[in-house]
């Protein structure tokens, strides 16, 4: 599931990804430490390059189809890496509620130039 919000900051995107794991514990850990960071970190490179392509970046899906650069980008957001100020950000969450309250994401990204 994708929402698109407007906001005053920005747009607000979130995606949600709803699966359950299979192959017991081995597979729950290979989904924490492997599978989910990686869906989350596909999602936001996706997004960045969205939002580049919406700010008047016309050749940002090409350049960012380089697998190095992929690969660079996984390496150093695993490795703690803080995303570029204004630049597309995830949050890994449950997705649930908390005592009747959405959780604040704060996955706020400038889409218009």
């Amino acid at each position: 599931m994708w929402l698109y919000e407007r906001r005053p900051e920005g747009t607000f995107f979130k995606t949600v990804f709803d699966y359950e794991t299979r192959h017991g514990v081995l597979g729950e850990m290979l989904d924490a430490v492997l599978f989910r960071p990686f869906m989350r970190l596909g999602t936001e490179w996706g997004f960045e390059t969205l939002r580049r392509w919406c700010a008047g970046d016309a050749l940002a899906p090409k350049r960012r189809r380089s697998r190095w650069r992929v690969g660079v980008f996984f390496v150093a957001r695993m490795l703690g890496k803080p995303p570029a100020p204004g630049a597309a950000r995830s949050w890994l969450g449950s997705g649930g509620a908390t005592e009747g309250q959405a959780r604040p994401c704060g996955e706020l990204v400038e889409a218009s130039s």
